[in-house]
């Protein structure tokens, strides 16, 4: 069944190169901005789905937004600490 369908456009590297990146307050602004475009479809729905939730019972509407920004926040907190450590992943960039 895949042999039917050509899907090689999907099989290739995209990157984008900067060779002037900005530094500072700037750049860190730039890179957090289209960090966050990227990972939109990601979260969207989700947090969609918990303001609904919490907009349909007022008194849940803490709970619920803790228990998301706590789930959404941990992993990166884990990871900023061990991010260091994995020097097997900079061996696949």
């Amino acid at each position: 069944m895949i042999g039917i369908f050509n899907f090689e456009f999907l099989m290739k590297e995209r990157k984008v190169t900067i060779k002037n990146r900005p530094a500072g307050y700037i750049g860190t602004l730039l890179i957090g901005m289209a960090f966050s475009m990227s990972w939109t479809p990601c979260t969207g729905p989700i947090l969609g789905a918990v303001i609904t939730l919490a907009a349909s019972d007022p008194q849940s509407a803490v709970v619920l937004m803790t228990a998301y920004s706590l789930g959404f926040s941990i992993p990166f907190f884990i990871l900023s600490f061990f991010v260091g450590k994995m020097d097997w992943l900079t061996s696949f960039s």
